[in-house]
């Protein structure tokens, strides 16, 4: 099955081009999880489940992909269908304007579902997931939201 994801933000028109002030601390792993497969082998639906412990105010966000993934989805909950990041292979580094940042609450039930394989003849061993770039809640003055529609 063939979904086409859409990212729509919100509440990120106006301002600069350059992105908000990192809260100091880099890119750093939201959600991962490792892998490892055998030549010619196959995960599309390999899940990954965290409680966040504290409140996440994102200015970027970008795929940890090594050779071997083929796209990850991060959403909301345990059902996967409050999808709020998505990625595929060869899929860039997305930073929010100055202002802009996606906030997710402590508490918040996030997970990771990849879709992992291996086109060689030799066993690979990764770690794939999703990386992001916190900011200073004080920079922001707008916050985005995002939804991937697709089928149901």
């Amino acid at each position: 099955m063939r979904a086409v994801l859409a990212i729509l933000l919100g509440a990120c028109g106006g301002g600069g081009s350059e992105p908000s002030p990192d809260a100091g601390g880099g890119w750093q792993p939201l959600i991962a999880k490792g892998w490892t497969l055998m030549p010619g082998g196959e995960k599309t639906s390999d899940i990954q489940l965290e409680t966040l412990e504290r409140e996440m105010v994102i200015g970027g966000i970008r795929p940890l992909a090594p050779i071997g993934t083929h796209h990850t989805l991060l959403f909301r909950g345990t059902q996967g269908t409050n999808a709020i990041y998505a990625s595929g292979v060869g899929t860039n580094e997305l930073m929010f304007p100055a202002g802009k940042a996606l906030r997710i609450p402590a508490g918040t039930l996030i997970g990771l579902q990849l879709h992992i394989y291996n086109t060689t003849d030799t066993m690979l061993t990764g770690t794939s997931g999703v990386e992001i770039l916190e900011v200073d809640p004080a920079t922001v003055t707008d916050e985005v939201d995002m939804f991937l529609p697709g089928p149901q």
